[in-house]
């Protein structure tokens, strides 16, 4: 080998060692491969935002003190830190269609899962016969914009959780919640809330 092969070789080892972490490419690893198809059975994908970070910060509270690249996952274990990772970024768990429960990303699905109910419940309040909701029309009206304002907090829709929680206080006022005037209430959420997909 030639003194100036030698030389452009050494300098082609140097700035390979030189390039910053991020600029190498990513490798799975053993652990990588069994928490990516756990996530993969669950229907989520293991490449999504801050993912690998949410991984690694359930496996550091599942196998404490156990390094990452040392310790070897079982697939049970693979699944707990999948779910929890999952949990730790805010997915929540649907059973719609039924069968088994999967993960909703709360970015892409929480405004829509809120509106769904919204809707649902839109179509539920005419039902009744009475001018005034029952009480047990009241405790589900009460109960949907509930998970409503959580489904809009968790997708970041403030103006919709805040619009049922406003809903939520005037149920409160009186024993005898006016149907038609619940309904209309509702409605102006459901515009509301068609801002928030």
């Amino acid at each position: 080998m030639t003194t100036s092969l030698r030389l452009v070789a050494i300098a082609g080892l140097l700035t390979a060692l030189a390039a910053p972490a991020g600029a190498q490419p990513y490798r799975p690893s053993a652990n990588d491969r069994m928490v990516e198809q756990a996530m993969d059975d669950m229907g989520a994908d293991y490449r999504g935002p801050g993912m690998r970070r949410a991984v690694q910060d359930a496996f550091v509270q599942l196998v404490p003190g156990a390094s990452w690249n040392r310790y070897r996952l079982n697939d049970a274990q693979a699944h707990a830190v999948a779910f929890t990772a999952l949990g730790m970024l805010g997915y929540t768990w649907t059973t719609h269609p039924p069968g088994r429960p999967r993960p909703e990303r709360p970015d892409q699905y929480g405004c829509r899962a809120a509106t769904d109910q919204l809707y649902e419940l839109a179509l539920y309040v005419p039902n009744g016969t009475s001018m005034f909701l029952s009480s047990e029309e009241q405790a589900r009206v009460r109960a949907g914009l509930t998970e409503i304002g959580r489904q809009a907090n968790a997708c970041g829709c403030r103006p919709l959780a805040d619009g049922a929680l406003s809903i939520l206080r005037g149920l409160s006022e009186t024993t005898m919640p006016d149907r038609d005037d619940t309904l209309e209430r509702l409605n102006e959420l459901r515009d509301v809330a068609g801002a928030c997909r």
